[in-house]
């Protein structure tokens, strides 16, 4: 009778010891699928591209024989290059749901430390998402500038969203002196966007960080979505693939070739 009443607190203890376990186990789990619904279920780009614009409208519709005949009538007016970062949505292909809406982006350009001293132009291997609280503490204490974006707001986030900065006379990728003379001439380059005529055009920075946030259609909560670019995954004088193509089985649909959506052109010079 001793040992039944001495083991009895024993009892009570693993028993409370189990729940509060099982308590914790349950927390776990609610945490981690929060964490993950609060996740854009989105694809960045592997590389930033800055792409050679042949007309002076936004897509750059005009051939290079056009811009060309341009450039012989006026050969110091040649339109602002294009910066591009792609991000996809990971449920463009699928009836599952997946739309993002009034999806906003921010891009600030961090003047930290460089990574890497590779060229600028040359392409990044492998695919560069970095966490942790080191690394952002990291970004928050550095200088940084923003990047004013052409589109970034996006209302319907369903497919692909190029998210375009124009490089002008405001753009902190751009030295203050080239800034100055685009300042002069009237927000037009003097030169062609070309790799061997970038001499003392662009300054020396570390990363750039892109960072999204939309409203879930189907869960009605807010995600975000980040991503961080060294200085040597921006390739000068390139641009990315049209990844969108049309599925003709049954109804007829836009979908998205993903095996091809960190693949390049570069501009012919």
């Amino acid at each position: 009778m001793k040992n039944a009443v001495g083991s009895l607190p024993h009892l009570v203890l693993n028993r409370l010891m189990g729940f509060f376990m099982q308590d914790a186990v349950q927390l776990f789990f609610v945490a981690k699928v929060l964490r993950i619904q609060a996740e854009a279920q989105v694809a960045f780009s592997e590389a930033v591209t800055i792409k050679r614009v042949y007309s002076s409208d936004s897509h750059g519709n005009k051939s290079s024989d056009e811009e060309n005949a341009i450039a012989i009538q006026d050969p110091l007016h040649f339109p602002c290059p294009i910066m591009t970062i792609r991000i996809v949505n990971l449920f463009a292909n699928s009836s599952l749901g997946g739309v993002l809406i009034d999806a906003s982006a921010s891009v600030t350009l961090n003047f930290g430390e460089r990574e890497s001293a590779s060229p600028i132009y040359e392409r990044a291997s492998s695919r560069t998402t970095r966490t942790g609280s080191k690394l952002m503490k990291h970004f928050h204490t550095s200088k940084q500038e923003q990047i004013r974006l052409r589109n970034g707001n996006l209302h319907l986030f369903n497919r692909v969203w190029d998210i375009e900065h124009e490089l002008n006379s405001s753009s902190p990728l751009l030295s203050k002196s080239f800034r100055n003379q685009l300042r002069r001439n009237n927000d037009k380059w003097q030169q062609a966007f070309r790799k061997d005529n970038l001499d003392g055009i662009f300054v020396d920075f570390s990363h750039i960080v892109v960072s999204i946030k939309a409203i879930s259609e189907s869960s009605a909560t807010e995600v975000f979505g980040h991503h961080i670019y060294k200085s040597s995954e921006v390739l000068k004088c390139f641009s990315p693939v049209d990844i969108l193509y049309t599925e003709r089985k049954g109804r007829k649909s836009t979908m998205i070739d993903f095996e091809i959506m960190n693949d390049v052109v570069e501009d012919i010079a």
